[in-house]
């Protein structure tokens, strides 16, 4: 394959990861396209724009840049805002998109991670619930 099409093949696989992460419903952001494609995805627990929850809600976003040469080279990946985000969480996420980095050249990258950043959010966001209600239970106890 010669540049061109090269190129033209990674701006397609581009515009379909980004329909893909649309459709199973996250909020992306094309933040820069040129010289470096730049894009925010938000990733949110279940529950998070449901006001007034008593659960906890998590929530972050993450600010995606690629390479020239994405998705053949891994984009590199930013937690630019957070929302009930604990420090460990935030190692554990980029840990976990440093794995998967290493097994997903050529393939849908972002995808990949704003999934496991989700399945990660969610099972903080289940942890906090069942600590609160531990606490809450705690307090009821003292009540009586």
């Amino acid at each position: 394959m010669n540049h061109e099409t090269v190129q033209k093949s990674d701006a397609k696989m581009r515009s379909s990861e980004l329909r893909t992460l649309e459709i199973l419903g996250y909020p992306v952001r094309i933040v820069q396209s040129e010289p470096r494609f730049k894009v925010e995805v938000i990733v949110k627990s279940s529950n998070f724009d449901q006001v007034g929850s008593p659960d906890p809600r998590v929530g972050c976003t993450l600010l995606f840049t690629c390479p020239d040469q994405y998705p053949q080279a891994p984009p590199t990946v930013r937690i630019v805002k957070k929302r009930n985000f604990p420090d460990f969480l935030d190692l554990l996420m980029l840990t976990e998109f440093g794995r998967l980095k290493g097994s997903g050249r050529g393939r849908q990258q972002i995808v990949r991670m704003v999934t496991k950043a989700r399945a990660l959010v969610e099972q903080m966001a289940r942890q906090m619930k069942k600590e609160l209600r531990l606490f809450q239970d705690a307090e009821e106890l003292d009540v009586l």
